[in-house]
């Protein structure tokens, strides 16, 4: 009687382990259902005006909101800039800057400064034809068990044709893994500039 007590306390121990080791790849697949681009919006200009590529300075560091954190600066907009790269969207290049008392003031300044200038300010391979300023306006970060870290991270983002003088606004929201928010983001506006 002894032994069947013990084997039936083993036993449902070992179903409760189970359980309780299922919660975590159960809970992280249902993670996966949430992921993807959540908002999208041109705020003002138009998402045409972005077709036809060409070189593309990516400014650092984004401006954020208190609703926004930095892991490190500079990460986002380098990852923005090589996703927009691999998309085939741009020929895009970054540059931060580290004193962030110059960069609010290069960012008005740069708005009207030609592409040669900018080219030989920031010593880029190419004279950007696009400016991107943006801003982080929300980042939200959970640990999906089994999966990574999931970012939550919401945009607003500014392209400036620095020939024509149009201004592009767009925000976006994007929640998937933090390895792949940036790709997430590029392939969506890629599939929007195909819509037209």
């Amino acid at each position: 009687m002894r032994e069947l007590r013990n084997s039936m306390v083993v036993g449902g121990a070992v179903i409760i382990a189970l359980a309780l080791a299922a919660c975590g790849p159960i809970y992280g697949q249902l993670m996966r259902v949430a992921e993807g681009v959540k908002h999208f919006e041109v705020k003002s200009g138009k998402s045409g005006d972005l077709k036809g590529g060409g070189a593309l300075l990516v400014y650092a560091p984004f401006c954020k909101t208190e609703q926004a954190f930095f892991i490190c600066p500079g990460e986002l907009e380098e990852q923005m800039a090589v996703a927009l790269t691999k998309a085939g969207l741009f020929t895009a290049e970054s540059y931060l800057e580290h004193d962030p008392a110059t960069a609010a003031a290069a960012r008005t300044a740069m708005k009207s400064q030609t592409p040669e200038a900018l080219q030989q300010a920031f010593k880029l391979a190419k004279a950007p034809e696009r400016l991107l300023l943006g801003t982080l306006l929300r980042r939200e970060m959970t640990v999906a068990p089994t999966r990574g870290v999931i970012m939550t991270e919401a945009y607003r983002l500014e392209f400036y044709n620095l020939r024509t003088g149009a201004v592009t606004v767009i925000e976006v929201e994007v929640r998937d893994l933090a390895e792949d928010i940036m790709t997430t983001l590029s392939d969506e506006l890629v599939a929007q500039l195909a819509k037209g």
